[in-house]
Formats: structure tokens, C-alpha cells, sequence
């Protein structure tokens, strides 16, 4: 026995019904997982800067230790490395000891991560620091 014609239409629009309640469940997850991903993509190259921005702060403490202006020197190195972020939100500590050949200098440099993502603060808690660190030898 063949289905009838009105048997037919009514198998299509129920089909079509059911394939909109599933976009309609689907669809925010997905688009949750793509904003996400960009969110992270975003923090992830924050870091990135942050860390390269540590080291060569790092390299400038190592060869400048008897410079009169080395803190300024330092920070100076690590604003240049760092122009995409404010610079009243970035965190800057060096830590150098005494400055003498062979000891470590460590440069730490922090910074808000900012979220643009409305709904990502689930993800991610507000007032989350990024945080890079390096630490090198000081040269004679």
C-alpha cells in the first residue's frame, strides 16, 4: 500500500519541524564553542606578547647592570614590546638581587585578561591576570 498524497505532506512537514528543533538546540552550542575558541585564541596571543615582551626585558637587565637608568631602561624595553596593551594595566617586576655577574634576573610581567565575548566570563572568571616570567644570567 502507497502513502497517499496528504500522508506524505504531512511526514515533510513534520520532518522539517523536527529539523528546525534540532538547529534551534544545536545552533547556541555551536556558537558558544566558535566564540569561545576565538576567546582563547585571543588570550593565548596576549601571552604570547606578554612572554616575549618578559624576555627581552630579561636580555636588556643581563647586559645593563652597571647602568645608572637600568630599571627605566628595562621597562622602557619591555613598553616597546608590549604596544598593544594600556600601559597603566601592565605589571612590571624585576628582580636582579644583588646584580652581580652569574646571579639570575627575573622579569615578570602581568596583565588583565580582558574579555570581549559577552557570556565567557563562565568560562573564564573575571579579573584573570596572563602572567609571563624569565629569568636569565647576568653577564660579566
Amino acid at each position: 500500500m502507497t502513502p497517499t498524497r496528504t500522508q506524505h505532506t504531512t511526514r515533510q512537514r513534520s520532518q522539517r519541524g523536527q529539523a528546525m528543533v534540532e538547529l534551534a538546540v544545536v545552533l547556541p552550542v555551536l556558537v558558544l564553542i566558535l566564540f569561545a575558541t576565538f576567546e582563547f585564541g585571543r588570550a593565548y596571543w596576549q601571552y604570547q606578547q606578554l612572554s616575549a615582551a618578559a624576555s627581552e626585558g630579561a636580555r636588556k637587565a643581563i647586559v645593563s647592570r652597571t647602568s645608572g637608568t637600568r630599571d627605566s631602561d628595562i621597562r622602557d624595553r619591555i613598553l616597546q614590546n608590549t604596544q598593544n596593551f594600556k600601559e597603566a594595566d601592565l605589571g612590571i617586576a624585576i628582580d636582579g638581587g644583588q646584580w652581580k655577574p652569574g646571579e639570575p634576573v627575573k622579569v615578570t610581567v602581568t596583565y588583565p585578561l580582558e574579555i570581549k565575548v559577552p557570556g565567557m566570563t563562565a568560562l573564564i572568571p573575571a579579573g584573570t591576570k596572563l602572567t609571563a616570567k624569565q629569568s636569565m644570567r647576568i653577564e660579566r
